[in-house]
């Protein structure tokens, strides 16, 4: 398979892919290593230049909506600040990304995705200056010759712009000005890009022979040896739930008068319930996908009610792993751990949902880029939803007193909510910040610019 993988780099180099990779590395020297925004956005859809058309035209259409996904996430940077959103963004951008760009196809595929591409990424070295030096041997119009023409325009654009944008200030609104200091930086981030854009193209044109690779399928077990240990945990997480639902007949405060917990402790505990009960049930899931009997009608039944059961129950105990983590929220506010608990926990049903619809008809195979599908949703729900902002109106609306200490801490996208805070906590925390506009347009950022254009306005 190595060998397979390693002779991609001898396939033909296409005329687009070096215009993409061109046109990416120049928009990164444009945009440079200033403070992420819109350019950061930009540069991750000029990636896809090149590789978007030949997914169309191989009718790859989960994987050009897994990198139009991509793209979504990584735009979270021009829209939002805060790194609760921002960070999980890209981490899910790049995992979209890289699942897309390598085809994976299997949950073992998409677990080694980012591996795979990393190796792409090695292999494009020697795959682009290939193509481009057969190109440049050849006559008449070759991909060398398009190389050479799209590498002096992109030096014309740069030292022009970077010229026009000293004579005229409008102008350098739209083409920001090159410092000598900044050269260094922008060559990097133009080599960087330049590579990016190379890495997509390649893995998309020349798939990794590993992308459909599964693991062997197992001996099936008989039914009575899969029944004993998925009833067993069955019963437990059944029993687990009626337990909750009868302690939780009280009410929250009653439960925590007779446990002795606190808000946070109950909360903390019943995140680690979820995620053991999301663990083990995620394990059953994969090991039922190769040793679950079903070769006849009464194995699949049995088989099927089993992990269905087995997945209600988990769903059952997110729904109160989220009950507490609301009581905590109810009687303290939120907080950005609290918002990521509760994120994660509806990731975790979202997946067990998709694992049950899996189990239903037996047919596994999308589960693992359905999960990462989920994951783009998830964080673009995030973003949307606004973190920052909706803690400051959680932390209006409790008895206790404003924690003005904590909140000082949020990122500009809490700004607007901090305007409509009562006094004295309104003054004294819009007076505390020092949100500037964005410099350029590469930098553009919504929820920054309109926090510092609130600011100069109140």
């Amino acid at each position: 398979m190595f060998a397979r993988f390693w002779a991609g780099y001898r396939d033909p180099l296409a005329g687009l892919a070096v215009v993409g990779a061109l046109v990416t590395a120049g928009f990164g020297a444009t945009v440079g290593v200033v403070q992420p925004g819109l350019g950061v956005a930009i540069l991750c859809a000029a990636a896809w230049l090149a590789a978007a058309p030949v997914l169309v035209r191989a009718r790859r259409w989960t994987d050009l909506a897994l990198a139009i996904g991509s793209v979504a996430a990584m735009s979270v940077i021009a829209w939002r600040t805060s790194p609760v959103v921002t960070i999980p963004a890209v981490v899910v951008a790049a995992l979209a990304g890289t699942v897309a760009a390598v085809g994976a196809r299997t949950t073992l595929s998409v677990l080694l995705a980012p591996v795979t591409a990393t190796a792409t990424a090695v292999r494009s070295i020697p795959w682009f200056f290939r193509g481009a030096t057969r190109g440049t041997a050849g006559r008449g119009r070759t991909v060398g010759g398009v190389a050479l023409a799209s590498g002096v325009a992109v030096v014309l654009l740069a030292v022009l712009a970077s010229l026009f944008a000293t004579a005229d200030p409008v102008f350098a609104q739209v083409f920001p000005r090159i410092s000598v200091w900044s050269v260094p930086g922008r060559i990097l981030a133009a080599l960087f890009w330049f590579g990016v854009a190379a890495t997509v193209v390649h893995a998309v044109t020349t798939p990794p022979p590993g992308r459909t690779r599964r693991l062997r399928q197992a001996r099936a077990a008989r039914l009575v040896e899969w029944l004993i240990p998925v009833l067993t945990v069955v019963a437990i997480v059944v029993v687990f739930v009626v337990f909750q639902v009868v302690a939780r007949a009280g009410g929250t405060e009653a439960l925590l008068e007779r446990t002795g917990l606190t808000y946070a402790e109950n909360a903390r505990q019943g995140f680690g319930q979820l995620l053991v009960a999301t663990v083990v049930t995620i394990v059953v899931v994969a090991v039922a996908a190769r040793r679950a009997p079903r070769s006849t009608r009464r194995e699949r039944v049995w088989t099927t009610a089993s992990v269905v059961a087995l997945c209600l129950g988990t769903v059952g105990v997110v729904v109160f792993a989220l009950s507490r983590l609301e009581a905590y929220v109810t009687e303290f506010g939120l907080s950005r751990l609290r918002v990521l608990a509760g994120w994660a926990a509806l990731v975790l049903a979202a997946v067990l949902v998709l694992g049950l619809a899996a189990v239903v008809r037996w047919k596994v195979g999308w589960l693992a880029r359905g999960v990462v599908a989920v994951l783009v949703v998830g964080v673009v729900a995030l973003a949307v939803w606004n973190p920052d902002e909706q803690i400051v109106r959680s932390n209006a609306r409790v008895d206790h007193p404003i924690d003005v200490r904590y909140l000082s801490g949020l990122s500009s996208d809490a700004v607007p909510a901090f305007a409509r805070l009562p006094e004295p906590q309104r003054t004294e925390l819009l007076a505390a910040r020092h949100d500037k506009a964005s410099p350029d347009w590469t930098s553009w950022n919504w929820s920054r610019d309109r926090a510092a254009s609130l600011l100069r306005n109140r």
